[in-house]
């Protein structure tokens, strides 16, 4: 059984993967140095469409049209897999044993911290709009895989400290467990996967974002 404790949403994944990860797992599109790994001219032109609020328009990158919606991804190297999420920047990596250079989570650890960082973004809001603390609350995670390595279960589990009012702690579970992360899980989305040619990057020219 695996175990992905934190106290709260902004500490849940440095603490279960014992490193630091928020810092490289939300990077604005405005981050510095090589964390960008974008051809020039398209890393340009996606911080220019993240200031200016990419989950609201309609760009095209490479010939593709791409909506507010979309998560764009590229392959810098190694393991790596990176994605810009509005005008966010995302990492992922893999750990050594696994050929990476463990130098971001997983994409299968955020998947996981996905689910407790919601319940807990849930958890938070319920509290904050009832003015109840929250800085002794925990929330605990833990996941089973099955004899072939799939997710079989998860279980979270909401740590109270004495001081919270008794009429809201039932309330409060039901709150998490109203995340959508879960909800989509309960209801799971067709994924379909496709293939197209596009212009490789010494094709960009002066196309990409519009």
């Amino acid at each position: 059984m695996a175990f992905l404790p934190y106290r709260s949403a902004t500490r849940v994944i440095g603490r279960a993967l014992k490193r630091p990860v928020l810092p490289q797992l939300l990077r604005s599109a405005r981050g510095d140095g090589e964390e960008l790994a974008f051809h020039p001219k398209r890393r340009s032109q996606l911080q220019a469409a993240g200031a200016h609020g990419m989950r609201d328009a309609t760009s095209t990158i490479r010939g593709a049209t791409m909506t507010m919606n979309d998560i764009y991804l590229t392959f810098p190297g190694g393991k790596r897999v990176e994605a810009t999420v509005g005008k966010h920047h995302v990492v992922t990596d893999q750990t050594l044993s696994h050929g990476g250079d463990d130098s971001a989570p997983e994409p299968f650890e955020l998947f996981l911290a996905s689910l407790a960082t919601c319940a807990g973004l849930y958890v938070v809001s319920f509290c904050q709009t009832r003015g109840i603390p929250t800085d002794q609350i925990e929330l605990v995670q833990r996941h089973e895989l099955d004899p072939n390595g799939q997710l079989s279960k998860v279980l979270l589990q909401l740590r109270l400290p004495r001081a919270f009012p008794e009429k809201y702690r039932a309330a409060v579970v039901r709150a998490a467990e109203g995340c959508k992360v879960r909800r989509s899980l309960a209801s799971p989305p067709e994924v379909s996967v496709s293939a197209v040619v596009v212009p490789g990057h010494d094709d960009l020219g002066e196309s990409g974002i519009a």
